[in-house]
């Protein structure tokens, strides 16, 4: 496992930092990549379980690194892939929900080999740590109607925290419990704030993760949560571990759930009573279409109306899609989705043929068919990937290895219809061989790698590339355009102070991360005026042990932008 540390621009060996994985990439391997909250890589191996080609998953939950596990037996098998896979195997996942802690898509796979068919199938997974639905970040809530609730898994119980400070050294609530949902006793949390909480799960003993801190108000006057419905009318999902979310009633105390084969709701396959206005299915359901609806229960007994009918469709499986014309897929062979901007935007998929050939394909999803695409500058062989930018947002960027002997890192302009050297210029550390991989994360934070087949043994090595703060290119696209301005460093007593100048009132985040790009310690989430500021930071972490020697960085967060400071610590 490697790392590449791009202050340092230098790639090193870092045990610790990326899992490896539990079967080396021979001749087939594929990656794809997905973050919103959370994060999958999902890589298609050759290798044979029971006779079978199977899709491994690796769930992460940090915001910049990937620190996660292989294959959690507790959140998700092995999926078997549809026939055996060969070289130039492709695969994409196409994002259609992230919600609470369910995350819904569509995989789509070619399994290359010299054939050119193209499969979908329906992915459902639970997150590894609990979202919290309420309070929301930065609410206000009166103390009559504070409640916390999470988002809930099957067989989990949960740990809440909430605390006066972000990192939770003095917790004023400290709290295990078999539901996902608590209200503290009236009294226990003085009107006021901030207050930051937060939640996880514990399955057989075992804690996950902590979910994402949260900041909230005590006042006399509340936002209401924010309102959503899913599934929507329509949605195509799988069939397992499936979610529901509805908005909340202001005097509810209890919600009904139904779901049906029918719209008359005669035999429901689910007829719950639950507290959040949320609910996780406790068991598949198998393919078809089905009704949902809910109403809720006031204090003194009454039930209001049943809310609108909706309908929703599960499907379990690979399907198959109209095959690529011409050529087959072989060594070399990539694939990608992405949304391109065009008007209206326009969901596709990127493909590389592969087998010494240039050929450049989009697969329009909306009319499902295939459409030729300006040539690769050099012939896509062994080790050639491809990557979107963004996973959730229109992109006009793509990136790709045309493997082989090639250490060069190319761009594609979707605008433009047109190839060449990615804007940065930094060389791969080797040649890629056969089962290659590369990823982009959604905000350009950082490049995954991993190197397989004939030209670097063993097949296993995994790489990621870390932009610098003062990076200027495609790399580090949204770092620059700092709102927080003037950010100086000094040193005192052993501590990191930071000064610096906020151009207008709003929300500031200082966030302390190490040089893989792991969080460390999050410093204060606050409301700050205009103006001059300052910050310290003590040199320790989150758990107020003293940080190892090496680069970290502070990076400022205010209303949607991003400024990065590199603090040596020696």
């Amino acid at each position: 496992m490697y790392a590449f540390e791009h202050a340092t621009e230098t790639w090193r060996e870092d045990a610790e930092e990326l899992e490896l994985m539990p079967y080396g990439i021979d001749y087939a391997g594929a990656m794809a990549y997905e973050r919103k909250n959370h994060g999958r890589l999902f890589v298609a191996s050759d290798e044979d379980v029971e006779g079978e080609n199977y899709l491994n998953v690796y769930t992460f939950n940090n915001t910049w690194g990937l620190d996660g596990h292989w294959n959690d037996p507790e959140l998700q098998a092995p999926i078997a892939l549809p026939e055996r896979i060969g070289p130039g195997v492709a695969l994409a996942f196409q994002p259609s929900n992230n919600l609470g802690s369910l995350l819904s898509g569509f995989l789509y796979l070619i399994p290359g080999g010299g054939t050119s068919t193209l499969y979908r199938r329906a992915f459902n997974l639970v997150n590894w740590t609990p979202d919290g639905l309420g309070p929301g970040n930065g609410a206000a809530v009166t103390l009559d109607s504070l409640e916390f609730d999470w988002s809930t898994r099957v067989g989990a119980s949960y740990e809440i925290q909430v605390a006066r400070t972000p990192d939770f050294r003095s917790p004023v609530i400290s709290l295990a419990t078999t539901e996902a949902e608590f209200c503290p006793p009236r009294g226990r949390l003085p009107r006021g704030g901030p207050y930051y909480w937060r939640a996880r799960f514990v399955m057989r003993g075992r804690p996950s993760e902590w979910g994402e801190t949260r900041s909230f108000t005590l006042t006399s006057e509340a936002r209401p949560r924010e309102a959503r419905t899913f599934p929507a009318e329509g949605t195509l999902m799988s069939g397992d571990n499936v979610a529901f979310d509805w908005p909340s009633a202001l005097r509810a105390v209890r919600y009904q759930l139904q779901v049906a084969r029918s719209p008359d709701f005669g035999a429901p396959v689910i007829n719950a009573e639950v507290t959040p206005s949320e609910y996780t299915a406790r068991v598949p359901l198998p393919s078809g279409r089905y009704y949902w609806r809910t109403r809720w229960q006031a204090a003194s007994g009454e039930w209001s109306e049943w809310s609108a009918t909706s309908s929703f469709e599960t499907n379990y499986g690979w399907q198959t899609l109209p095959s690529k014309p011409d050529a087959s897929i072989w060594e070399g062979g990539a694939m990608c989705y992405v949304i391109d901007r065009e008007n209206p935007p326009v969901e596709a998929l990127y493909v590389l043929v592969g087998n010494g050939e240039q050929e450049f394909w989009r697969f329009n999803l909306g009319s499902m068919a295939w459409e030729r695409r300006e040539d690769t500058p050099v012939p896509q062989t062994w080790g050639a990937s491809l990557t979107s930018r963004h996973v959730w947002h229109s992109s006009r960027l793509l990136s790709a290895l045309m493997g082989g002997e090639d250490t060069t890192l190319w761009e594609y302009d979707i605008r433009d219809n047109a190839w060449g050297p990615d804007g940065d210029g930094t060389p791969l550390p080797r040649a890629c061989g056969g089962g290659s991989c590369i990823v982009r994360d959604e905000g350009d934070y950082y490049l995954t790698l991993v190197i397989a087949g004939e030209y670097l043994p063993p097949p296993t090595n995994f790489y990621k590339r870390v932009p610098s703060p003062e990076e200027d290119g495609p790399m580090a696209s949204g770092l620059s355009r700092r709102r927080v301005e003037s950010v100086r460093l000094s040193w005192s007593a052993g501590e990191a102070r930071l000064s610096y100048v906020l151009g207008s009132p709003g929300t500031v985040r200082a966030v302390v991360f190490d040089a893989a790009g792991r969080r460390v310690r999050t410093l204060f989430s606050e409301q700050q005026a205009a103006g001059e500021h300052s910050l310290v930071w003590d040199l320790a972490d989150a758990n107020g042990r003293r940080v190892r020697a090496g680069v970290h960085f502070v990076a400022l967060d205010s209303d949607g932008t991003r400024t990065m400071l590199k603090v040596p610590v020696w």
